[in-house]
Parts: C-alpha cells; structure tokens; sequence
C-alpha cells in the first residue's frame, strides 16, 4: 500500500531530463533522485529487512545499481512510465543479490530434501484486505528470512517458483515449502490478531 503511493508520487517527479543528467554523473540530480525514490525504495526494503539500518544498506546498494544501469535505461528511449517498475526490479534484483552473498559466505545454505510439488499459493490479497499495512508488515517480521523473501518475491513481487529458486539457490520444492509455511504463520498470526480484535471490541 504504501509502496504504490510512493510509486504514485514519483511518478510526477521524476523526467527523462533528470534521468540524462544522472547518466552524465551530474552529482545534483543523483541527489535529487535518490531523495524522490528512497520512500519507494526503502518501502521495498523493508519487506526483505526488518531493522531499519540494514533497510536503508539495501536501499545505497540497490541505488548505486540504479545510477550505473540508469544510463542504458535512457539509451533504449523507454517510455518514462516504465521507469518506476524498471528501478523497483532492480531493487529486487540487488537484494536478492545481497542475500546470496550473505548465504555463501556463512554457508548458511544446504542441501534439502525433496518436498512435495503441490503447494496452494499464498493469497496474499486476502491477509491484506483484513488488516492495515503496518499489521501486516510486523506479521511479515516475524517469519524466517528465507520465508519472508520468499513470501515477498511470490505473492508481492510477483515471481515465479523457478524464478525464486534460481534467485536464491535452492531447489523449486524448498521455495514451494517455505511459501506454504510463511502462509500458515500468517494466517495463525491473522486469526490471533482478529480474536484480540474481538475482545477488545467486546469489552
């Protein structure tokens, strides 16, 4: 929710002008986008990062991909309403990129076994539509990382199965299974979360 109100307002910001003189290395519109973007950017960061400081690492590493890349963005002459979603995956991109590093260099990552194939996907608009953005998120904290990325990837980001599992190195059942299981905790934590509703309600 507050990722497309942000995507919204940046909308109006942002012109093909603004994006050439960042190509150009002009250190002012750099500036400038960063400021306009970081609210869409550190909206997708949180979402992989529940602590605000590791958030906003992620977003400097996903912006510096941004003004490196912005360049051929500009060269292709995409309409600049592309922009936003073009600039949100790389964002993606850099975070999962951030996460395989940490994962190979504490050899967090194993092999695991083979989990069954037919999983019911996270329905993510529904969990939304019963409770406010920041409910949602805090839930969202309480997941694993594994679950939390890969719930964000599938039922936000819009990835697929074999997308995820290449993303992050795992096997296309092991994303299946962690999707199934952060489902299950958010459902559990929504159900809590409605009967705290009711007895407040009912007092």
């Amino acid at each position: 929710m507050h990722a497309a109100i942000a995507a919204c307002n940046l909308l109006y910001m942002i012109d093909y002008k603004l994006l050439k003189a960042c190509a150009k290395n002009d250190r002012k519109s750099q500036f400038l986008l960063y400021k306009e973007s970081y609210s869409l950017l550190m909206s997708i960061a949180f979402r992989y990062k529940s602590n605000k400081e590791d958030a906003e690492d992620l977003v400097n590493q996903g912006f510096h991909k941004i003004l490196k890349n912005v360049g051929s963005f500009v060269s292709k002459e995409h309409p600049i309403g592309k922009f936003m979603p073009w600039m949100s995956r790389v964002m993606i991109n850099s975070t999962i990129d951030a996460y395989r590093k940490n994962v190979k260099r504490s050899n967090l990552m194993s092999n695991t076994q083979e989990i069954q194939e037919h999983m019911h996907a996270a329905n993510y608009n529904e969990i939304e539509e019963q409770i406010e953005a920041h409910h949602l998120q805090n839930m969202l904290e309480n997941l694993s990382e594994i679950q939390r990325k890969i719930f964000n990837l599938f039922a936000i980001d819009g990835y697929g199965h074999d997308e995820i599992a290449q993303m992050l190195g795992v096997p296309v059942g092991t994303s299946k299974w962690h999707l199934s299981s952060a489902r299950k905790s958010l459902q559990s934590m929504l159900n809590e979360f409605i009967k705290e509703n009711e007895k407040i309600t009912q007092s």
